[in-house]
């Protein structure tokens, strides 16, 4: 099967694993592509003169860069036109460029339409002080980032000597308190969920069992297919996109616990509704993408904490410490390269286990 579908539009191509429709111009003897994030053509069609707009756009900012005139702004929608050129970067990590600078352009107003030869190191300054007590420290840091990179570009134009965001200090991360849902609530939510009477309850369940049961981030989730169920083994292969990969670019073999076992034969001797016939087509295992809104309104008609699709990866990784999974084979499951972060990131336990724990003790 081909990696690309033209579509009737002109530069408008679909890939034809995910669904997603991009971009796609040639500018300059160079071939150029955008997502319009969305697999829906209508959606696809109206977003793409925009976004060829933004193309052709930071193919002149380059040139006025060349030319010794460009603003910050200018020179920031360089910066994103060779982001997105880079072949390495995965489409969440463009995408979180594009925020990291619109979030700086709206924190300082100014700083767009500024020149960059007339930026000094003290209005950084005093822009970094004000902004950090804003934001968390990782997105100050790449704020930061951001900043000095752009001014790189500048520098290597000829139109600055010295990058006036070089001394900025950077914040460090606070770990994050995760609160987490008890065995007992998450019970209460599967039931919510798939007794909610919509036409996808049961895939809904079935997404947050399998997240829950997996430690799959829901990018990797979406792209299992049955045929990466090795029964006779007892692992699941996680190839996560099928462009991109996982996160770290790697695919891995988790094993299938019991809970995981008892949904994937549910799921076999109940085959699920695909308003997607695509996806049915292709063999994939879930039968939508994502559910925020669903668990949204069952947490809160439950009383519970709203849980996010990220969170039944912390749950799956706290359940298994709490069971006595060691760290480094957790790791390995979980798709950690540095076998340290669960160490660093999970420190925190669980009440109920935290006081089983202390039993424990003896002196």
């Amino acid at each position: 099967m081909q990696t690309w579908a033209k579509t009737a539009i002109q530069c408008l191509v679909r890939h034809s694993a995910s669904g997603v429709y991009y971009a796609r111009a040639r500018v300059s003897g160079k071939l150029i592509w955008k997502t319009l994030e969305t697999d829906v053509f209508t959606v696809a069609k109206a977003r793409l003169p925009e976004a060829l707009g933004n193309i052709r756009k930071a193919t002149r900012t380059q040139a006025d860069l060349n030319a010794g005139y460009a603003t910050f702004g200018e020179a920031a929608e360089v910066y994103i036109s060779n982001v997105e050129r880079k072949v390495d970067l995965k489409p969440r990590s463009i995408d979180y460029q594009r925020e990291i600078i619109r979030a700086l352009l709206k924190s300082w107003p100014e700083l767009g339409s500024t020149k960059l030869k007339t930026i000094t190191a003290g209005q950084c300054l005093n822009w970094a002080s004000e902004y950090a007590t804003k934001v968390s420290p990782s997105r100050y840091n790449n704020a930061v980032d951001a900043m000095r990179k752009v001014f790189g570009l500048g520098i290597a134009g000829g139109l600055i000597v010295k990058n006036p965001a070089a001394d900025l200090a950077k914040k460090t991360p606070r770990p994050k308190k995760l609160e987490l849902p008890t065995k007992a609530e998450f019970a209460a939510l599967v039931a919510e969920l798939r007794s909610a009477g919509g036409w996808c309850s049961e895939q809904v369940g079935d997404l947050v069992e399998f997240l829950a049961y997996s430690g799959a981030r829901i990018g990797e989730a979406r792209h299992v297919k049955w045929e990466d169920i090795d029964s006779n083994r007892g692992i699941i292969w996680i190839h996560g996109d099928p462009e991109y990969g996982t996160k770290n670019s790697e695919r891995r073999a988790l094993p299938i616990i019991e809970p995981m076992a008892r949904l994937l034969k549910t799921m076999q001797e109940s085959p699920r509704f695909f308003r997607d016939p695509t996806r049915q087509k292709l063999g994939y295992l879930l039968g939508i993408r994502e559910c925020q809104k669903a668990m949204d309104r069952a947490c809160l008609k439950l009383g519970i904490k709203r849980i996010v699709h990220h969170s039944l990866r912390h749950l799956y990784i706290t359940t298994c410490l709490e069971s006595g999974v060691d760290p480094a084979t957790l790791s390995q499951w979980v798709g950690h390269r540095d076998g340290n972060l669960i160490m660093r990131n999970y420190t925190h336990i669980r009440f109920p286990h935290f006081l089983e724990m202390a039993k424990k003790v003896s002196f």
